[in-house]
């Protein structure tokens, strides 16, 4: 052995380790990976559920709303509305809204601002 070689083991060893290196990092990349992919599956189904809910909320309480709007469109067409029934009518939207406006939609709360103004 002359004093620039280096040593079957050492260099048997640093493959060894390399593969070893290699190993670990292909494998901690795939469990990000998979990671990631599960945290968005995770989300998409949060999301998903939110949905579900909201929307079995929202069609147990749309009705009573469609139906002060049918009411009110029908007796608009029939009569002429005096200001009573206007101010009975928006007392109505006020009180639905009060106690169902947070299943409203952001386009619906939009819509239902510029009513009051």
């Amino acid at each position: 052995m002359q004093g620039s070689e280096i040593p079957q083991e050492i260099i048997t060893a640093l493959i060894a380790l390399g593969g070893v290196v290699l190993s670990v990092a292909v494998s901690a990349y795939l469990s990000l990976r998979q990671t990631n992919v599960e945290m968005r599956k995770l989300r998409s189904e949060t999301v998903q559920s939110y949905a579900d809910r909201l929307l079995d909320e929202r069609l147990k309480v749309y009705p009573s709303f469609y139906s002060i709007l049918s009411s009110f469109s029908k007796r608009v067409w029939r009569e002429p509305i005096s200001r009573e029934a206007l101010s009975k009518f928006h007392e109505a939207i006020n009180d639905w809204n009060s106690e169902h406006g947070i299943l409203l939609s952001g386009r619906t709360n939009i819509v239902e601002n510029r009513f009051y103004k």
